[in-house]
């Protein structure tokens, strides 16, 4: 079952789990065991558990969040090639660092 992949370090088992866990889709839901879970996938350097990281600090799950935080989040997924990730940096730049901007917007170009 995912429980037991994620417990024998099944990547994958534990994003799915952490997401399971934060809406109670077939468990109870349980914010604790969700980001217990998601930290796991997102140590294992898994993109889609790098950016649900910095989405749910953007969202306040963690009280230490803060833009110091996030940004690197999202650059972690955004160098795997997570698409997302790379539009909330470039959306997160937009207003306040052109040449970020740019950047990203040219990242995104050639992923599309």
């Amino acid at each position: 079952d995912l429980l037991a992949k994620a417990q024998n370090n099944d990547i994958q088992a534990a994003f799915k789990l952490a997401l399971m866990y934060d809406i109670g889709d077939r468990v109870p839901e349980n914010r604790e065991r969700a980001i217990y879970w998601l930290q796991k996938a997102e140590q294992a350097n898994l993109a889609d558990a790098q950016y649900v990281m910095a989405v749910w600090a953007e969202r306040g799950y963690f009280a230490e969040a803060s833009a110091d935080l996030v940004i690197p989040m999202y650059e972690a997924a955004a160098r795997q090639g997570h698409l997302n990730a790379m539009k909330s940096l470039a959306n997160i730049f937009y207003e306040t660092n052109e040449q970020k901007y740019q950047f990203w917007m040219n990242k995104i170009r050639t992923y599309q």
